[in-house]
């Protein structure tokens, strides 16, 4: 075929020199293409390892809790019952040896151990350990204020989850796990979980010990993780998400929406796209 009108160098450029661009062009865009999904596959592994050590710390620190209320609880039934004194000493110790818990209690059921009336009259037994009938429930916790001070109080709210959704799960025979951890609560601008276990008397509930973990740490922590993937060059923020679908901290609008259902909150479709997935 001829080409009379076209230049022995034009010819040259058309049948060698442009097919080998296309052909580079072809295998850059490829290349561009594989590095682009790696790339995206190797930012997805780092978020998801991010959500693992999250989950890791937020698990450690929900069975550290859960395994103090039930060792509470097996104190009391191997001998701390109905030994108040004793068992003040022994919440408040518990209280004392744990700085990411805010409080640590016992918690009986009405005259459990007999000496309600008793106990109203005594010289020794701190009146704010009990109730106006006399029913011993000491409630150890830290001051806003100063976290090293502890100051003692009733518990209240005793239909709340941490002791009647306690004895409810002990009444349960299909559930193995008898402890009980409540969903996160503001509480006097303090985020909190409340973590129980039944104390079992001759078969029945007795009362419960537990203890109470402030979650407000967890948001410092959050930050300080943030801060570290971002000198690595990854951008983003974390919500960590309670069971029933609480925001229990988070890297952006931390105040505004902690405690807050998720679906309420500007991320509600971000995280049901990521339930999909």
């Amino acid at each position: 075929m001829r080409f009379p009108s076209i230049g022995i160098r034009l010819r040259m450029l058309l049948f060698g020199l442009l097919p080998a661009i296309l052909v580079l062009a072809g295998v850059l865009c490829l290349n561009y293409v594989r590095m682009r999904a790696m790339l995206f596959r190797l930012a997805e592994e780092e978020v998801l390892g991010t959500a693992k050590l999250v989950a890791a710390d937020i698990e450690r620190g929900t069975l550290e809790a859960v395994t103090a209320a039930r060792t509470m609880a097996l104190a009391a039934e191997g001998g701390l019952f109905g030994d108040r004194e004793r068992s003040l000493a022994f919440a408040r110790t518990v209280l004392e040896q744990n700085p990411r818990f805010c409080g640590a209690y016992y918690g009986y059921e009405p005259d459990a151990d007999g000496l309600d009336k008793r106990s109203l009259a005594s010289d020794t037994l701190p009146r704010k350990s009990m109730d106006d009938t006399g029913r011993f429930i000491p409630y150890w916790f830290r001051t806003k204020v100063d976290a090293t001070r502890l100051e003692l109080a009733p518990l209240v709210l005793m239909d709340g989850l941490y002791y009647a959704g306690c004895k409810e799960r002990f009444s349960d025979p299909g559930r193995h796990d008898k402890s009980m951890v409540t969903e996160p609560y503001d509480y006097e601008g303090r985020l909190m979980v409340e973590q129980t276990y039944p104390i079992r008397r001759a078969g029945q509930v007795g009362g419960v010990a537990g203890v109470d973990r402030a979650l407000d740490a967890l948001a410092s922590e959050l930050a300080t993780i943030k801060e570290d993937q971002m000198r690595r060059g990854l951008h983003y923020d974390i919500l960590v998400i309670s069971r029933l679908g609480r925001v229990i901290a988070s890297t952006v609008e931390a105040e505004r929406i902690r405690a807050e259902p998720v679906n309420e909150t500007p991320y509600a479709a971000v995280l049901a796209a990521v339930e999909t997935r």
